[in-house]
């Protein structure tokens, strides 16, 4: 019952409190820069899919920088409104619920807290299922953050079943991704370890493997979590901590395939529920130069000429004059 209270009103709440000057400054700029990122990974992978164009990741960035407010805006949009609602419920508790005579009329007026509680839940609930669509939305259609919202929310709750059926269907593949990953990267880590220590002596031994296990214990839901050694003492400590530094780099490798996989099974699920409910063809992408967020009107309206004209139009965006 209190569970989309607690997830989105009581954990930020309790981050702010506890570190405002992380939460409320760092935070902000770091969530940026992820999400230019992942909306570059987006970029790449529609252009890929769609166009059968290659970026690189210059490009992908080039393209996704200047949109970053469009990016936060969309994530945190939904968000910002339930902060607000929630925000009224409690200054009206405030006022109407804890003084005598006051709390009469609150109760007249608690329709008002469950309208309130009601259009929370519903941009909660279509948060948690459209919000994976919101970073291709920007980048797919070079739309603003409202629209892509918009488009997100309008996907899940046209084709709710649809969209659950692409997400699962896209967890599948990506498990096994990050599977195949998570094992090469495990046994990398556990051969480099296990040859390393061997003929390394009881110190070189416990260097090793104390390295190796403070660098995998900091993603334990992945790797598992090992029985620690020793703490290593002199120049034993500095070499397990050269250890750690250099297994950081696969664990970290784990977490960007995750990362990146991710956000390619969100941007072909967003162009599969693109073509589903607006109709628009897989291979219809924005580029520079076209007019933002507009181009399924204009793609239905060339639609509607060439059939009056009686042309067939293509695989792409480009009409192809039928010969009969």
């Amino acid at each position: 019952m209190m569970v989309l209270w607690r997830a989105y009103i009581t954990v930020p709440k309790r981050l702010i409190a506890g570190v405002p000057v992380t939460t409320l400054v760092i935070g902000p700029i770091v969530l940026a820069i992820w999400l230019t990122m992942l909306g570059a990974i987006s970029r790449i992978t529609a252009c890929e899919l769609t166009q059968g164009q290659n970026l690189t990741w210059n490009e992908g960035l080039r393209f996704t920088v200047p949109r970053w407010r469009s990016l936060m805006g969309a994530i945190l949009g939904p968000l910002v409104i339930v902060w607000f609602i929630a925000a009224a419920l409690v200054l009206g508790g405030w006022v109407l619920m804890h003084l005598p005579g006051l709390n009469i009329l609150g109760g007249v007026l608690y329709g008002l807290f469950l309208v309130g509680g009601f259009l929370a839940t519903i941009i909660l609930v279509g948060y948690a299922f459209g919000h994976n669509l919101f970073i291709p939305a920007v980048v797919c259609e070079g739309t603003d953050a409202i629209d892509a919202i918009q488009r997100g929310y309008t996907y899940f709750f046209a084709k709710p079943v649809r969209l659950i059926f692409y997400t699962a269907c896209g967890m599948v593949g990506l498990v096994v991704a990050v599977t195949v990953v998570l094992l090469l990267v495990r046994w990398t880590i556990g051969f480099a370890a296990e040859g390393a220590s061997v003929w390394a002596g009881p110190e070189g031994h416990n260097m090793v493997w104390r390295g190796t296990f403070d660098a995998i214990s900091s993603v334990p839901g992945l790797f598992g979590v090992g029985e620690a050694t020793d703490a290593p003492v002199k120049t034993w400590a500095a070499g397990a901590a050269l250890i750690r530094l250099w297994t950081t780099i696969p664990v970290i490798l784990v977490l960007a395939a995750y990362l990146s996989c991710g956000m390619s099974v969100c941007t072909a699920i967003y162009l599969g529920m693109r073509r589903v409910c607006d109709g628009q063809d897989w291979s219809e992408l924005w580029v520079p130069g076209m007019i933002a967020g507009t181009m399924a009107q204009s793609m239905s309206g060339r639609a509607k000429v060439a059939q009056e004209l009686g042309t067939q139009r293509g695989p792409g965006p480009i009409a192809e004059v039928d010969d009969e």
